[in-house]
């Protein structure tokens, strides 16, 4: 069985790190931003003050994703594939930003989409019947999460669609979803595989011993046995 790497459970974590210092400090940096009603494409637009600040941020983030789908090595490979791409759709979206604050572009807009969808998607397409999967790459726990996520990804499309006044409110929970949810599934990815080695190691280790006890006892046997005269 592949064992997850431990390298993608940190990358995760300073991804999650990354994203809630960035917001934190671009909000004391432009203080006239509305979390509630703005997005984070406003944020990291052209004429923000903030421009910087959550350009790096972005590109941490898709870093992180593309080194934690590297790491997932007990992940299907179609859900790991798509983790990639969503973290290449993250530099996307730092490479092209939206020209001003309250303005859209195209390019911008098939990049967030990409993460967006990848993100929602890749739960159902890591679960794998191969070999011995904790319960979040089980069918099972992988329809729930894609579905969860696909709730929460249709409800931020929704208000961006109609310009709600809590978009941004949305789309932050969504992304913090997003995150905590693939830390969560390679956490216990990794201590699932971790117990499966040891106790398989520890399973080679005693059968050999028992193999031994079970030659000795028969050989015991044999040299016990009173000979029979005809």
């Amino acid at each position: 069985m592949p064992l997850t790497r431990p390298h993608a459970v940190y990358a995760t974590v300073v991804a999650g790190v990354t994203l809630v210092a960035g917001l934190a400090v671009a909000q004391m940096v432009w203080p006239n931003f509305s979390p509630m009603k703005q997005t984070m494409s406003s944020l990291a637009a052209r004429d923000a003050p903030t421009k910087g600040l959550m350009t790096f941020v972005i590109v941490v983030v898709g870093i992180c994703q593309i080194v934690a789908a590297h790491g997932f090595k007990q992940a299907a490979k179609p859900g790991r594939y798509l983790l990639a791409i969503g973290g290449i759709g993250a530099l996307g979206v730092a490479a092209f930003p939206v020209p001003h604050v309250f303005a859209d572009s195209d390019w911008h807009t098939f990049m967030a989409t990409v993460v967006l969808v990848s993100m929602c998607l890749w739960p159902v397409f890591s679960a794998t019947k191969k070999y011995a999967t904790p319960w979040v790459l089980t069918h099972r726990g992988a329809w729930i999460s894609t579905v969860c996520l696909a709730i929460l990804g249709l409800t931020f499309l929704a208000a961006w669609w109609t310009n709600s006044h809590v978009m941004g409110f949305l789309e932050r929970v969504l992304i913090t979803s997003q995150i905590l949810w693939l830390m969560i599934a390679l956490r216990i990815s990794h201590q699932f595989g971790v117990k499966a080695t040891t106790d398989q190691a520890i399973s080679d280790q005693i059968l050999p011993d028992e193999a031994m006890a079970d030659v000795f006892e028969v050989e015991t046997s044999h040299d016990l046995q009173v000979p029979v005269r005809n």
